[in-house]
């Protein structure tokens, strides 16, 4: 099975537009007829890249299994001079509707915190055609163990949600149960003023409504444990 690429994009047709600032680095948008990327101010590297032309535009099935995803994902890093040295790798299946893919992350930690040091390779899990690519790294200080456990910053999160929402008050001993949990990860960020904090992002659905339901994102200072919805 083949993990050929698109061709290659015509640099002819690219235009930059930028600089601007996401929560983890200043970049510039490049976007061309067969592109679309970011490249990082700091040093130049492209952080995304999305390659239109190898999205699947028909109903696909998995033909593959996660080992052989793998191999491809890694053969593109490799071919491109992307390392991953040190992160840990995760193989995961995603259903986009018609459309099956995989997801092959590298991450690194420390202190259990994911740090601004992430490759991501998404392909079609019929063909094996690459169509994303994150190498999203920059420097930073080693996060300490956080003073707010992963329990406590759950709780916070779901009191929160649920005075927004008028739910009810809620509390870090008697959270709103009908706030689930859908994700909780450690991990280190960046204020606007380039600041590092360590925080828990934590998303909630409400259960009653099912998971069509419009879900939250809470971040929570790992450290001091003030919690802001963020989405």
């Amino acid at each position: 099975m083949s993990g050929a690429s698109v061709s290659s994009p015509q640099s002819s047709d690219l235009v930059a537009t930028g600089p601007y600032d996401s929560d983890l680095f200043r970049y510039y948008k490049v976007v061309g007829r067969d592109v679309f990327g970011t490249v990082d101010v700091r040093d130049n590297h492209v952080a995304t890249l999305v390659l239109p032309k190898g999205i699947p535009t028909f109903k696909t099935t998995s033909t593959m299994s996660p080992s052989q995803a793998q191999t491809i994902a890694s053969s593109y890093l490799s071919d491109h001079g992307i390392r991953t040295d040190g992160l840990t790798m995760t193989v995961a299946a995603k259903n986009r509707g018609d459309i099956q893919t995989y997801e092959v992350t590298w991450q690194r930690t420390i202190n259990g915190a994911e740090i601004p040091d992430t490759r991501l390779v998404e392909l079609d899990a019929t063909t094996g055609v690459v169509f994303l690519v994150h190498n999203i790294s920059r420097p930073y200080d080693s996060p300490p163990a956080p003073a707010v456990t992963r329990v406590t910053a759950i709780a916070d999160a779901q009191a929160t949600v649920a005075r927004l929402i008028g739910t009810g008050s809620g509390s870090a001993t008697q959270p709103p149960s009908d706030l689930v949990v859908d994700q909780a990860k450690l991990q280190v960020s960046f204020d606007a003023t380039g600041t590092q904090h360590l925080i828990w992002l934590i998303h909630l659905h409400n259960q009653s409504l099912g998971m069509t339901s419009e879900g939250r994102a809470v971040v929570v200072d790992a450290m001091t444990g003030s919690a802001v919805v963020v989405g």
